[in-house]
């Protein structure tokens, strides 16, 4: 069966609604926040861990990293850490660290994989009580389709596995399940609109 469609302010209604049904996880501020945390609930004898590295933004359109990259994307930038060479919740990061999350050190005795790209790696923990997470305001973005473009990995003595979610102002766009090896995994797009301009009499 065919249906008629509607003509003139209609047809323009009618195409507006429709663009934006299609559109990935629609528009967000130019400056989203961006947040990655572990799925695990917290129970008893659990102790799940994920690592996470280099960290970059892809512009759709391109399919390229855009030139601005992540601050910090690769967790090389902290203040001390709790133990030496990882610590919870770290300050000085440019991510706030909540929970049980924090920056592991190549050859720490917390067991993160050696870090793909650096010196360190960002961990996202579950325990008996609570789940880790971490989260940073981007820098303002023009107008356009992104990606978040992360590796991860398994800590290899997580007793289930932890997973890795990703949401861009709250709305998520990407969960993975890492194995031992870092791998690269790449999240849905996300729409960042145009900043808004006001004008107004003085």
């Amino acid at each position: 069966n065919s249906y008629p469609r509607p003509g003139g302010v209609a047809a323009l209604l009618y195409f507006l609604v429709a663009s934006l049904l299609l559109l990935p996880n629609l528009a967000r501020a130019g400056t989203p926040v961006l947040r990655l945390e572990g799925t695990v609930a917290p129970g008893t004898g659990v102790d799940a861990t994920a690592f996470v590295d280099g960290l970059e933004l892809v512009n759709v359109a391109t399919g390229l990293p855009v030139a601005l990259p992540v601050p910090n994307g690769s967790f090389e930038t902290f203040g001390a850490l709790g133990n030496g060479s990882y610590g919870y919740n770290p300050s000085g990061a440019t991510w706030a660290f909540a929970s049980f999350s924090g920056i592991a050190s190549n050859g720490s005795p917390f067991g993160a994989a050696p870090a793909p790209d650096g010196q360190s790696v960002a961990f996202l923990q579950t325990t008996s009580t609570a789940t880790g997470y971490f989260s940073q305001t981007l820098p303002s973005l023009p107008a356009g389709l992104y990606q978040l473009r992360l590796r991860a990995a398994q800590r290899s003595t997580s007793t289930t596995p932890q997973s890795v979610r990703v949401l861009a102002d709250g709305v998520v766009v990407g969960t993975f399940t890492p194995g031992v090896a870092f791998a690269t995994y790449l999240s849905a797009s996300f729409a960042v609109d145009a900043p808004v301009l006001r004008l107004e009499a003085t």
